[in-house]
């Protein structure tokens, strides 16, 4: 079975994914304080990880850096809804760590003009 862990301080969207994952088969679970994401990622051994980038306490880029740094493979989903700037921070992480690819949704934009990049290393 497939696991995705989803990494973010709002409970309510870890809820709803976690309920949208086990629909399909799929096994979830969550974390909202991210200063303890690393030690449940290396528990856990997710396939797939939603990160929050903007959270209190840790920032999701400095817990996408200490994800890479473990060398356990996972695919990470980056969301974030203000501006570009964390977008490209996270993307040159990513670079810097040779993760071979790196899915950036960008919320910020209206409705019908969202994107998502993979930028590869």
């Amino acid at each position: 079975m497939h696991r995705i862990l989803v990494i973010g301080n709002d409970r309510n969207i870890a809820k709803v994914v976690g309920l949208s994952a086990r629909r399909l088969g799929l096994e979830c679970q969550s974390v909202t304080d991210p200063r303890g994401a690393a030690t449940r990622f290396i528990d856990c051994r997710p396939d797939l990880v939603i990160l929050d980038l903007i959270m209190p306490g840790k920032d999701g880029i400095d817990v996408m850096r200490e994800i890479l740094a473990t060398g356990v493979a996972a695919q990470i989903v980056l969301v974030s809804c203000p501006g570009s700037t964390y977008v490209r921070l996270a993307e040159g992480v990513a670079r810097f760590h040779q993760a071979a690819k790196s899915i950036i949704l960008d919320t910020n934009r209206p409705r019908g003009r969202r994107s998502s990049r993979c930028a590869k290393a």
